[in-house]
């Protein structure tokens, strides 16, 4: 293993990024599908390095390469993941044409192949909040993929825990004024609101009450007269 990371720290450091992807693919794509989680980091991160330094386009990295790092960012070993999903996050933030790219491929997949746990819809869900707070400018561009639609309907699924992880999405979303607008005009802080007096009966109250209300209010809805007079009447 020890050599293995020596041979790969040395070919990443004499060769440039595009130089890498493109007559090297078949040695990145073998690495990227090691079992050995050392050695996929090691390689996530240096292509990660590589991304920061070119100058080139999104275009220069293949799609072979962009599909399984896409996959790893469903890995079951968290570390695997959070790399990927930072490769992915640079590549669209840092790379000309990166997002449009990556919104693109998002897009182009079928979520029940690529999706097919709750927790890989979470994970794509978080990618994609992330780059719409990193990047609030184009938000108007991630709305128009529909990727953002998981996150509406997580926040309507029974599960708690499900439920609760996405609150915390919207919460990250909802800084953004625009997303913050999106999410009001699809009626989300009501629903929220009128499922809070429902609530009574539901075992899980405790669990996930406290993640309902501080969404509700860092999403700034008690902001409003309208929604003031609703706690009014309806909450206190």
């Amino acid at each position: 293993m020890e050599v293995a990371l020596r041979l790969a720290a040395t070919l990443f450091s004499v060769v440039p990024l595009v130089e890498l992807v493109e007559h090297h693919q078949a040695e990145i794509l073998q690495a990227l599908n090691s079992n050995r989680v050392a050695l996929v980091c090691f390689v996530l991160n240096k292509l990660v390095d590589g991304l920061h330094e070119t100058s080139l386009s999104a275009d220069c990295i293949p799609d072979a390469i962009l599909n399984d790092i896409l996959s790893l960012v469903l890995h079951e070993e968290l570390r695997i993941s959070q790399v990927a999903s930072q490769f992915l996050s640079v590549m669209a933030l840092e790379l000309c044409g990166g997002l449009e790219r990556l919104l693109s491929y998002l897009k182009s997949k079928a979520p029940p192949t690529l999706y097919p746990k709750a927790e890989h819809v979470l994970r794509i869900s978080e990618l994609v909040v992330k780059l719409a707070v990193t990047e609030p400018s184009k938000f108007s561009l991630i709305e128009d993929s529909q990727l953002l639609q998981p996150v509406l309907d997580g926040l309507l699924v029974e599960d708690p825990l499900t439920n609760l992880n996405f609150l915390q999405i919207a919460k990250a979303l909802s800084s953004v004024p625009l997303a913050y607008d999106w999410l009001d005009s699809r009626g989300v802080f009501r629903n929220l609101l009128n499922r809070l007096l429902s609530m009574d009966s539901d075992g899980f109250r405790n669990l996930i009450l406290p993640g309902k209300f501080q969404f509700l209010f860092y999403g700034r809805i008690r902001d409003s007269n309208q929604s003031k007079s609703y706690w009014r009447t309806h909450c206190l």
